[in-house]
């Protein structure tokens, strides 16, 4: 799992990203992929977001080839 976190350049990236993956894992049983940037890099929706992307499939079929 991939989390992206956008927040202000006033804190440690780094330190975030490791701070959400603990609490994730301590929660749920898993350490995710965080990565944080600054606000405004990611994608804005105009409609309805998708929320969660399932890359379970397209990865297995990269790896089949």
């Amino acid at each position: 799992m991939r989390i992206y976190v956008e927040t202000t350049g006033s804190v440690d990236f780094n330190e975030l990203a490791k701070r959400i993956s603990e609490k994730v894992r301590s929660k749920i049983g898993f350490t995710p992929i965080v990565k944080v940037v600054e606000i405004g890099l990611l994608p804005r929706s105009t409609k309805k977001t998708m929320r969660v992307i399932d890359e379970r499939y397209v990865l297995a079929q990269k790896c089949m080839r």
